[in-house]
């Protein structure tokens, strides 16, 4: 009996160990899966690194290009306005010259006037002087005559 129960003890104790095996087996698989999942979230961590390397370059880059952009719009702004003040001069420069022209037509107007005055002036002189001449040469026939 005592024999029985020892090879009975003996039969539970090579199930138990079977079991046992089994088991050990089945965490030796589930290492194996485990180690393999860890490789590949390594993986994928290292390629998410990758990508967020890349994708803070293409930040700063943006920014970059943002601050150059922002600062051509300044330098943009400032020429318009510029440019603005530059046409408003111009426009007031060109009503100048318009005022200039219109006196310089006056002056010349004035001038033309003046001449023909001169020389209307110069004609009655000279009829005066021809008058003038003549009295004074009859005058001198007067006293010539006296």
């Amino acid at each position: 009996m005592l024999i029985k129960e020892l090879d009975q003890l003996k039969s539970e104790n090579l199930q138990i160990e079977d079991e046992q095996i089994k088991i050990i087996e089945q965490i030796a698989v589930t290492d194996r899966d485990v180690l393999e999942a860890s490789r590949e979230v390594a993986d994928v961590r290292n390629e998410v690194s990758q990508v967020d390397a890349a994708n803070l370059n293409i930040r700063k880059e943006v920014e970059h290009q943002e601050g150059m952009l922002n600062h051509e719009k300044e330098v943009s702004h400032n020429y318009y306005n510029e440019l603005t003040r530059l046409r408003d001069i111009s426009f007031n420069l060109d009503k100048d010259i318009d005022a200039q022209q219109k006196r310089i037509d006056i002056l010349r107007s004035e001038a033309e006037n003046n001449e023909q005055r001169i020389m209307s002036i110069n004609d009655m002189l000279a009829q005066r002087d021809d008058a003038i001449s003549r009295t004074h040469s009859k005058i001198s026939e007067a006293h010539q005559q006296i």
